[in-house]
């Protein structure tokens, strides 16, 4: 996996919520690794947005590492494969949670169920596969 570049973070964090979810779903799948923010005591980085629990998930190290401050700031970046994500969504899926993909500072990203996260990463794939 490829080191992204200071004007390719630069361009994407300036991007609207749905336009980093896009991004994000082609880096997921691409990369196949998701990123959250985890510490020891209460798990990974959440925020709650209009009575809706919200995990925070991004498609590189450097955006989770961006994202490491203020009220996460104790947090540290942790990789999570592709491969081995599905305890991590049926957790946050059994609590009645959703995912906020690609937040930036305080600006919230993409909120998805995670079953539209499933479904979006699936058609994605489906429709790069296709000749």
């Amino acid at each position: 996996m490829t080191k992204l570049s200071d004007n390719e973070i630069k361009r994407t964090t300036k991007l609207l919520p749905e336009k980093r979810y896009a991004y994000s779903l082609e880096k997921i799948i691409k990369n196949q690794f998701v990123y959250v923010l985890e510490r020891e005591v209460n798990g990974y980085a959440s925020s709650e947005i209009e009575g809706n629990r919200l995990v925070a998930i991004w498609p590189s190290k450097e955006y989770a590492t961006l994202n490491a401050r203020a009220d996460w700031s104790d947090f540290r970046p942790k990789e999570i494969a592709l491969a081995s994500i599905e305890p991590l969504l049926e957790a946050i899926e059994s609590e009645g949670w959703n995912l906020d993909v690609f937040p930036n500072g305080a600006k919230t990203g993409q909120v998805v169920t995670v079953d539209e996260f499933i479904n979006d990463l699936n058609a994605m794939v489906n429709n790069t596969v296709e000749v």
